[in-house]
């Protein structure tokens, strides 16, 4: 493990580190921490510093990393931090836990944005993948997720904003669950496939926007509101359904078989986080997700509507 300048990309502080989390005490804002291949055992690793990248050198599928007690294998909480490429492995864990908790505004506000991407995910049924916890923003982007009691858990808070965005999330006994109080859930262009519940939506007050995603059936999700086949939306405790959850369009085929032609994510820099919900817009910046679905790719929009967000003083153009 190597900790890498941000300009010049020379070692810092001229030492290699045997584990991930021996390299955080050296790791200053803005570093890169270059993960080699292999296998390691890690605890609750949190670089501290903003703008820290952690990433392996060859990809999720040469370099693995176990719980070592049980905790949370990856806890970052600051400003800007990114994890990316891992295979996170807690099939032999027996404690229950999360195997990676994203706690943003923990260190630094609410504007704290922490992303967590393009890893593999193998756990059991007493455990949860990812868990959002904090007052800030989450991107969870491009993860494979299998085999667990919950995929992603986003626990309830007033300033939570979290994008899941291209990830498969399969073999779960629930794949989503959203909680009360979370402000802005947005789960886009997912699979969310063979569940036991795909979503939980125990959101009270505001939308969750669960569109262009692939329930594994062409006639979209089931449950006590929708008519589909495909893995079930439920309400929870609090029995919010269709009034609390947008799923129109979803996608009559797997993300992973959609021609990227097809679909794009527009960024305006300014805001880290799309908000799609019924408060869009009370937001004054925005990301922007557009999306071409025709009729062999979408399923029934007969309800769908669409939204482009920007701050008012600097609109996105040319759209």
């Amino acid at each position: 493990v190597e900790v890498l300048d941000e300009e010049d990309g020379s070692l810092v502080h001229n030492r290699i580190h045997g584990t991930i989390g021996a390299a955080m005490p050296d790791t200053d804002a803005n570093e890169f921490v270059a993960v080699g291949p292999g296998s390691y055992d890690e605890s609750q690793v949190n670089p501290g510093a903003t703008g820290v990248t952690i990433a392996s050198t060859d990809g999720a599928a040469a370099t693995t990393v176990t719980p070592a007690d049980g905790n949370p294998v990856f806890n970052p909480a600051s400003d800007g931090v990114t994890v990316r490429g891992f295979t996170i492995d807690s099939s032999a864990a027996t404690a229950a836990a999360s195997d990676v908790l994203l706690e943003p505004g923990e260190t630094g506000g609410n504007d704290d944005v922490v992303t967590f991407r393009d890893s593999v995910f193998t756990g059991t049924t007493d455990r949860t993948a990812v868990e959002v916890d904090g007052a800030g923003a989450v991107n969870i982007e491009n993860n494979a997720i299998d085999g667990y009691g919950t995929g992603i858990q986003i626990d309830g808070d007033d300033d939570t904003a979290v994008n899941a965005l291209e990830n498969q999330i399969t073999n779960n006994d629930l794949g989503v669950d959203v909680d009360d109080g979370t402000d802005d859930a947005n789960i886009n262009f997912n699979d969310i496939v063979d569940n036991s519940v795909g979503l939980e939506n125990d959101e009270g007050d505001d939308v969750v926007v669960a569109r262009g995603n692939w329930w594994g059936d062409t006639t979209g999700p089931s449950g006590a509101e929708f008519n589909g086949n495909g893995d079930e939306i439920a309400g929870g405790t609090d029995g919010q359904l269709a009034d609390g959850t947008e799923v129109e369009p979803w996608l009559s085929e797997s993300i992973t078989n959609l021609p990227t032609d097809q679909y794009v994510v527009i960024t305006d820099p300014r805001s880290p986080i799309a908000n799609f919900g019924a408060d869009a817009s009370d937001e004054p910046n925005a990301e922007v997700l557009v999306a071409v679905l025709n009729d062999t790719v979408a399923g029934n929009t007969d309800q769908a509507s669409t939204r482009v967000l920007a701050d008012n003083s600097e609109p996105l153009r040319g759209i």
